[in-house]
């Protein structure tokens, strides 16, 4: 007869704090090396250029091309855009908030895809004015492109 003392139940739950434990600080460490180099992007340039500088040396594309040049060949389309800032154009077909509470829209590409743009927290309040439909326009630099049939912008901010 086999007896069991509780520690199969005990070990469980422990393996499943570790599980989030892993999650978790996968998520917050990509985030904040995110943010990180990018805020270390942004934080150079605008003390020796100003907005509209920094707009004009953005490379410029619609989500519809974003999403169809990572269709196309996703390896070309990684060295024109990760990394970099770009001006990126749409029309608005979605809103959300992140898992660390930033405002989010999408940008519509095609039927099951979409651009989504993670705006940093300051746009909120401009986020909760826009509609679905709308054309808009937004800075931010571009994280990853469609492998799961969406390309991320981060640190987007809107332009009016």
């Amino acid at each position: 007869m086999t007896r069991r003392n509780g520690n199969g139940r005990c070990g469980g739950f422990i393996g499943l704090i570790v599980i989030g434990l892993i999650i978790y600080s996968f998520f917050s460490s990509s985030d904040n090396n995110t943010s990180k180099s990018t805020s270390t992007q942004r934080a150079q340039p605008s003390a020796k250029i100003t907005m509209q500088q920094q707009i004009d040396n953005a490379v410029h594309v619609t989500a519809v091309q974003l999403h169809n040049d990572y269709e196309a060949n996703e390896i070309a389309a990684n060295q024109k855009y990760k990394g970099k800032e770009i001006v990126i154009s749409g029309i608005i077909i979605d809103f959300s908030k992140g898992i660390l509470g930033h405002p989010q829209v999408r940008l519509e590409t095609g039927l099951f895809s979409g651009v989504w743009i993670d705006l940093e927290k300051s746009q909120g309040s401009i986020a909760a004015t826009l509609s679905k439909g709308q054309p808009i326009n937004f800075l931010g630099v571009c994280r990853q492109g469609p492998s799961s049939l969406v390309a991320t912008i981060d640190n987007g901010i809107i332009l009016q």
